[in-house]
């Protein structure tokens, strides 16, 4: 993929690629009504066109290592969850000299059920308020972000 002004994305053929990789995921019930969720994927993008400056490069915008882990809990009355994503370093050109670096974010949230099918949520979203993340197109992410939510669960 190229990115082109102004940062939209478009399919670039690269003409040859070596694309391999797994993905392991495990989702375990534990007591008390809570949830451990984990995820791994790896993925090893070569180019394989036949040139001096791309020939055996990582493609771009394919992260090789992906983790993610969730630990949440869904009761009666208190939820909550707690999660951590990882990527590893991301190429984002074909020429191996731009990358976005490795990024963590952890999120959190809690909810509690105040009256009948009402429930009133609290959540974070980035708790390290790392203010380095960027997105593909090297915008800044949010710092952290916080978000009350009102709903009706039935």
């Amino acid at each position: 993929m190229m990115m082109n002004s102004p940062a939209r994305v478009k399919p670039n053929n690269i003409g040859a690629a070596s694309i391999s990789g797994a993905e392991v995921q495990l989702g375990v019930r534990l007591p008390l009504e809570t949830r451990l969720e984990v995820a791994y994927s790896f993925v090893d993008a070569i180019n394989e066109r036949p040139s001096a400056t791309q020939e055996g490069r990582k493609l771009s915008y394919r992260s090789p290592h992906r983790l993610f882990a969730r630990l949440d809990r869904r009761g009666d009355r208190l939820e909550g969850f707690a999660q951590v994503e990882i990527s590893s370093a991301t190429p984002r050109n074909a020429y191996g000299t731009a990358e976005l670096p490795a990024q963590v974010r952890v999120d959190a949230g809690a909810g509690a059920r105040v009256a009948g099918p009402l429930w009133v949520d609290l959540q974070v979203r980035n708790l390290l308020d790392d203010r380095t993340q960027q997105d593909l197109f090297q915008y800044p992410l949010p710092g952290a972000s916080f978000q009350a939510t009102a709903r009706a669960r039935f």
